[in-house]
C-alpha cells in the first residue's frame, strides 16, 4: 500500500447482514444423523448476537436464514430482494456475509448446504458459491462485503470470488484499487483440503469459537477499531489457546484488491480498548450508574431485587424464558383481565395468557407518537384517548369490568411513566389501587436510575435492556 492511500479514511455507513446454514439436514440422512451438539446452531446465534448488541444493526437490516426451510430457489430470491432495496440506498456501505453448516465440492464447484438442500437431488439443492458471488455482484453501490464461511473446505470458495484473468478485468482492479479499503475480506474456516470441526464439549463449531473470541476480546495491540488482519492474528492466538495442536487454523483472502486496502480497514469494535476485559462484569448500585451513566457497566444492583445483567439485544429465546418467570408471579395475583398498551404488549400477554393455563380477556389499546400522522381516528370513536409527552394512547373502555383483577401490559418500557399513567387512569374510572398491577418484559435502566426501588417500578418485570438503546426480535427501540 502506498504512503497517500494509508492516510486516506475509508467510508463506513450502514452495515447490513446476511446469516446461512443450518444444524439440522432432514433431507441428507447422513449427515442428519452425525451428533453435532447443536454446535452450528450455537455458533450462528452467538454471531447474531455480536452483530446486534456489539455492532449494533438493526434486525431490520439482518437477513436471517439459517434453519430456513425454504428452497434454493426461495433463499436465493430473498438475498437479491435484500441486497437490491439496500444497494440503492448510498447511506449503506458494508455487508456482512456469516455461513456456518456444511460445504461440498460437486463438480468441481464448491457449495454450502442448506437445510432444504437433498442428497438425491445434489446439484439442484446445494448453493453453489459461484451464484452466491453472483448475487453479491449485482448490489452495485456497496463497498466492502465481510464474508465468514465457517464448514468444511471453505477456502476452496475463494476461487469463486477471484476476477476472471482477463484485459477487462485487470483494468476494473487497476481502478478498484485507487479506494482504499473497498472490495472483499474473506474468512475460511480451513484450507480448501481440510475438514472444520466442531468444538463437542464447548458445543460451538471451532471456527466460530476463535472468531468470536477474537472479536469479543480484541487486542490491546491495536486501536479503537480492529481490521480484517487484526482479527485473523487474534483468531490464531485463539485457536492455539483453545485447542492446541488440533486447532484447524482459518484462513483470510482478500479477492479482487491487489493493495491489500480491504483487510486493513479498521472496521469492528476493539473491546480491549474499550475496555479492559477483567472489567466487563462492574457492577453498580442505580445511583453509581446515574452519576456517570458507564456504557459497559454490566450489572446493577437493585434494592430488593439483587443484580441484574443489563442487555443490548434480547433473542426470542431469552423472552420466552423471561415469560416463564414472569408467569409463576403473575399466576399468584391471579389477573380477571388483561389490558394493553400496544399490539406488542398484547404479543406478551398473550404468550402469558398461554403459558398460565389460564385463558383471560385481552384488551389491546393503540399509541402513536405525538408527531406522527393519525389516520383512521373515526374508528377508534369507542376508546378513551390520553397523552404523555410522548405518545396520544387510545385506551379500551373496561369500566364494565371494574372490581376485577386487571394486569396492565407493555412490552417494554423506558421510563415507567406510560404505565403508571394508564394505572392513575383505571383508577380514575373507579377501578381499587390494590386489583391493578403492571408489568413490563424489559425495562431500562432509565427506569431503574430514575425510580430507584422496586415499589416504584413496575410490579413485574424480567430483563433490564441498556438506556434507550436495546434489539428486542421484532424492533429496535431508540
Amino acid at each position: 500500500m502506498n504512503n497517500t492511500q494509508s492516510e486516506e479514511i475509508p467510508v463506513i455507513g450502514k452495515t447490513i447482514a446476511i446469516i446461512l446454514g443450518a444444524n439440522d439436514w432432514p433431507h441428507w440422512t447422513d449427515l442428519d444423523s452425525i451428533p453435532n451438539n447443536n454446535a452450528f446452531k450455537n455458533a450462528a446465534n452467538e454471531f447474531k448476537e455480536y452483530i446486534t448488541g456489539v455492532l449494533r444493526i438493526p434486525y431490520s437490516d439482518i437477513l436471517d436464514l439459517f434453519d430456513s426451510d425454504l428452497t434454493l430457489l426461495s433463499i436465493d430470491k430473498e438475498i437479491e430482494r435484500f441486497l437490491k432495496v439496500r444497494s440503492s440506498d448510498k447511506a449503506y456501505t458494508d455487508v456482512i456475509l456469516y455461513y456456518v453448516g456444511h460445504g461440498t465440492i460437486d463438480q468441481n464447484q464448491f457449495a454450502v448446504l442448506l437445510k432444504s438442500s437433498e442428497k438425491s437431488r445434489k446439484s439442484l439443492t446445494i448453493y453453489k458459491m459461484r451464484n452466491l458471488k453472483a448475487r453479491l455482484d449485482d448490489a452495485i453501490g456497496l463497498k466492502r462485503f465481510w464474508i465468514f464461511l465457517d464448514c468444511c473446505f471453505a477456502g476452496s470458495a475463494v476461487v469463486d470470488f477471484q476476477p476472471q484473468d482477463d484485459i477487462q478485468t485487470s483494468m476494473l482492479n487497476e481502478a478498484e484499487s485507487v479506494f482504499l479499503g473497498e472490495g472483499i475480506a474473506f474468512f475460511a474456516a480451513c484450507a480448501p483440503d481440510k475438514k472444520a470441526f466442531a468444538d463437542f464439549n464447548g458445543g460451538i463449531t471451532q471456527f466460530s469459537h476463535m472468531l468470536l473470541g477474537a472479536l469479543g476480546d480484541g487486542s490491546e495491540d491495536y486501536g479503537d477499531k480492529l481490521t480484517a488482519n487484526h482479527v485473523f492474528k487474534i483468531m490464531k492466538a485463539k485457536g492455539r489457546e483453545y485447542y492446541g495442536e488440533k486447532a484447524i487454523m482459518p484462513e483470510l483472502h482478500s479477492p479482487k484488491n491487489h493493495d491489500g486496502g480491504m483487510l486493513d480497514t479498521p472496521f469492528f469494535p476493539n473491546p480491549a480498548k474499550a475496555i479492559s476485559p477483567k472489567r466487563t462484569d462492574i457492577e453498580m448500585t442505580p445511583d453509581e450508574y446515574a452519576e456517570i451513566m458507564y456504557s459497559q457497566v454490566r450489572f446493577l444492583k437493585i434494592d430488593n431485587i439483587g443484580k441484574k445483567e443489563i442487555q443490548s439485544s434480547i433473542t426470542w429465546q431469552q423472552i420466552i424464558a423471561a415469560i416463564d418467570k414472569l408467569v409463576v408471579t403473575v399466576q399468584n395475583f391471579a389477573p380477571d383481565a388483561m389490558l394493553c398498551l400496544d399490539s406488542k404488549g398484547g404479543l406478551i400477554a398473550e404468550l402469558i395468557s398461554e403459558k398460565m393455563g389460564k385463558r383471560v380477556p385481552i384488551f389491546v389499546g393503540h399509541r402513536y407518537r405525538i408527531k406522527s400522522t393519525l389516520v383512521g381516528k373515526e374508528f377508534l370513536l369507542d376508546y378513551i384517548e390520553r397523552q404523555t409527552d410522548r405518545y396520544r394512547l387510545f385506551i379500551p373502555d373496561i369500566t364494565h369490568i371494574q372490581g376485577k383483577k386487571i394486569l396492565i401490559i407493555d412490552d417494554y418500557t423506558i421510563t415507567g411513566d406510560t404505565l403508571a399513567l394508564l394505572k392513575r387512569f383505571l383508577i380514575e374510572q373507579g377501578f381499587h389501587d390494590e386489583t391493578i398491577k403492571t408489568l413490563a418484559l424489559v425495562i431500562s435502566t432509565i427506569t431503574v436510575v430514575e425510580n430507584g426501588s422496586k415499589t416504584e417500578l413496575p410490579d413485574y418485570w424480567e430483563l433490564l435492556g441498556r438506556e434507550n438503546d436495546i434489539h428486542l426480535p421484532y424492533m429496535s427501540v431508540r
